[in-house]
């Protein structure tokens, strides 16, 4: 780890080339999207577990809605 930091700091264009990327990769993030991709996730994993009852998973689905 220490020499990719030294690659890093005597690099000047490889620091812009990853500052460039890093840029463009958080600008595709949304909000919208990222709380989608929750909402399928506590639900597949509440599905797989059979114990919780109807009522629970109505009450999860009322917390995620607001």
């Amino acid at each position: 780890m220490a020499l990719a930091v030294l690659r890093l700091i005597k690099d000047e264009k490889l620091r812009e080339t990853l500052r460039e990327n890093a840029y463009k990769h958080i600008k595709t993030f949304d909000w919208d999207k990222s709380v989608e991709k929750m909402e399928k996730i506590f639900f597949s994993e509440l599905n797989k577990n059979k114990y919780y009852s109807l009522n629970a998973k109505k009450n999860i689905e009322l917390l995620i809605l607001f």
